[in-house]
This record gives structure tokens, C-alpha cells and sequence, in this order.
């Protein structure tokens, strides 16, 4: 595998407790060629009397641009953005018109589409119907959104995530896929042979030790994953399935972790890029930017 034109994402989890402008910063000390925004944050910023053009623009001005807008949930069909509390309530309650706006203001060219953690399960036409109407909204401006496959959502493994991506049938819809997500939810490697390669639109590394530690799912993915090639995670096998269907896609870190959210945002920048360049060039290929 050869990687060293790789565009590398840094992931909003790896600098999480960080405002956005530091997490420009931390793009720039990590060699990362973009790097993606929660939802939740643009809430605050405009309630913060900013607006999305001074952040364009500030981005800009630290070469810092942004390659995704996430999550958006509200697509779902019966979801209750009201009904959702806890540390994520703030992402999860943007509306398709917030979302498009973001992106089209903000130069996006993606949206991490999930599925709700709670919400009575959706007709899967109904929600092939919704999906489609949303994709054909954001073709006309250019932007692709990707499914994500989350444990514990509506959308809880890859089969299920294929399956919306193939019922509904747009160009612009693909498959964001997460290692840490894969791996908890029990998905096995083989079945990635199954997903065509122009399927999957971006790549999240995350690592984490073999068993999941904590009582729920948010206790080990907000606070316990690793840096890849740090854990005990099979990223390893999950790549080099990916790429001996041809050169990844857009590829970064997503980590939530208690120590990385210690550091100062241009450290976690700089240790991310660094040994996100070291996995992948444990691969067989030079290290993307060396």
C-alpha cells in the first residue's frame, strides 16, 4: 500500500474539550489536510453572536478547511430530537435545514449522517424515502452525506448501513466507516469484502483494548478509545481489506479519550497526526506527508 498523498482528517473527537479555532491549530501541528465540526458546536457559535462567514474565514486563515459536518439525526423518521439528554443531546438536535446551511455556509463536503440512540424503530421505506430526499437536497449544493453505523443506534452494523445506502440509491450517499464501531459492534472483517470501495466516502481510525471498559456504551467510546495501532483492535486487517480494493479515502483519527482531552490541543493535533502517519506507514506504505 502505497499513502504518501493521503488526505488525513482530523477528527473533532481527538480535541473534543477544545473551541474550534484552537482545533485549527491542532490541525496545523498534526500535518492534517482538514478537519471535521459537531453540529452542536455551530449551535453555540452563532448563539455566541459569532457568525458561520467570521468562521470560514478564520479557518481559512489557518488553513484549516472542513471536510465534515456531524452527526445529523433528525432525518429519522419519528425521532424526537426533544427526548434526547445527556453529554450529546447538543449534536443530535440540528435539523436538515441547519445541517444543509452549515455546509454550504461553512464549504463542507460531508455529513455524517446516524441513527437515533433512542427513537421507535422507522418503516425502512419510510426511512429509505426520508435519506433519499435529504441526498438529493444536498447533491444540489454539492455535498455527500455518509451513514455511519453506531451500536446501540438505529443504525447499529454495517448490514444495516448498506442496506439504507443501497435502497436508496443516490450517487452523493456512501458509508463514513468507523474501526472503533465496527469492532464493538461485532462486525466481522469479512464483511467489508462485500462493500464496493466508491461506497466508502471517509475512514475513522480509533483503537481501543479488546473488551469495552465501563457500564454503557458512552462510557467506553466518549473516554476509552486509543490512537491506531495502540490497542487491540484489528485496524490492522480492517485497512488492508479496505485498500487492496484501491487507495483509501479521506482518513483520520476519531479518538475520545480522557488523556488525549488533557492535552493542549496542538499536543493531541501533533500526537494524532504522528501516529496516525506511523499506522499507516506500518502498513507498507511511506507515511502520508514524510
Amino acid at each position: 500500500m502505497s499513502v504518501p498523498d493521503q488526505e488525513l482528517v482530523l477528527w473533532a473527537g481527538c480535541v473534543i474539550r477544545h473551541g474550534l479555532l484552537e482545533r485549527a491549530e491542532a490541525v496545523r501541528a498534526g500535518g492534517f489536510s482538514s478537519l471535521s465540526v459537531l453540529t452542536g458546536e455551530l449551535v453555540a457559535w452563532e448563539e455566541g453572536g459569532r457568525s458561520l462567514a467570521e468562521l470560514r474565514r478564520e479557518l481559512r486563515a489557518r488553513e484549516a478547511p472542513i471536510s465534515a459536518i456531524d452527526p445529523f439525526v433528525t432525518w429519522y423518521p419519528g425521532y424526537d430530537p426533544q427526548a434526547v439528554d445527556g453529554e450529546v443531546a447538543l449534536h443530535l438536535r440540528a435539523s436538515e435545514d441547519d445541517v444543509l446551511r452549515y455546509c454550504e455556509e461553512l464549504g463542507a463536503r460531508f455529513i455524517t449522517v446516524v441513527g437515533p440512540f433512542v427513537a421507535p424503530p422507522a418503516d425502512f421505506e419510510r426511512a429509505v424515502a426520508s435519506l433519499g430526499r435529504f441526498a438529493d437536497r444536498a447533491a444540489k449544493i454539492g455535498v455527500s452525506p455518509h451513514v455511519e453505523m453506531v451500536p446501540t443506534t438505529r443504525i447499529p452494523d454495517l448490514a444495516s448501513a448498506m442496506a439504507l445506502v443501497r435502497a436508496v440509491g443516490r450517487a452523493n450517499l456512501g458509508l463514513l466507516l468507523d474501526t472503533y464501531n465496527l469492532c464493538r459492534a461485532g462486525v466481522a472483517i469479512s464483511e467489508l469484502d462485500e462493500v464496493p470501495r466508491e461506497t466508502v466516502f471517509q475512514l475513522q481510525l480509533a483503537d481501543a483494548p479488546a473488551q469495552p471498559i465501563g457500564h454503557t456504551y458512552f462510557d467506553d467510546a466518549l473516554h476509552r478509545r486509543q490512537l491506531p495501532g495502540l490497542g487491540e483492535l484489528p485496524l490492522r486487517e480492517i485497512v488492508e481489506r479496505l485498500t487492496a480494493k484501491g487507495p483509501l479515502p479521506p482518513t483520520g483519527p476519531e479518538v475520545f479519550a480522557d488523556d488525549l482531552a488533557a492535552m493542549s490541543a496542538t499536543s493531541a493535533g501533533r500526537l494524532a497526526g504522528e501516529t496516525t502517519r506511523a499506522f499507516l506507514a506500518s502498513l507498507g506504505g511511506a507515511a502520508p506527508g514524510s
